[in-house]
């Protein structure tokens, strides 16, 4: 049986162009993975160790500024 931790997260925001993206920021990669819902998707970026849940609509813009994609649901 898997048990479900709370994970530290806190809202995050980024400008890429034009475009606003919202997002919340977690602790950890398993904390992004038990957090992302459905038409959301888990992103990483290695050079600074950020791990986020944002919207799928907005990977390629991530994608952009580094941020490669773990999961989608």
């Amino acid at each position: 049986m898997v048990s479900l931790v709370n994970h530290v997260s806190r809202q995050r925001s980024w400008s890429v162009g034009q475009k606003e993206i919202k997002g919340i920021e977690f602790d950890s990669v398993l904390g992004a993975l038990q957090n992302c819902h459905e038409n959301e998707a888990v992103v990483c970026r290695v050079n600074d160790d950020s791990v986020c849940v944002t919207n799928i609509d907005n990977i390629h813009e991530l994608e952009e500024i580094g941020y490669k994609v773990v999961a989608t649901n």
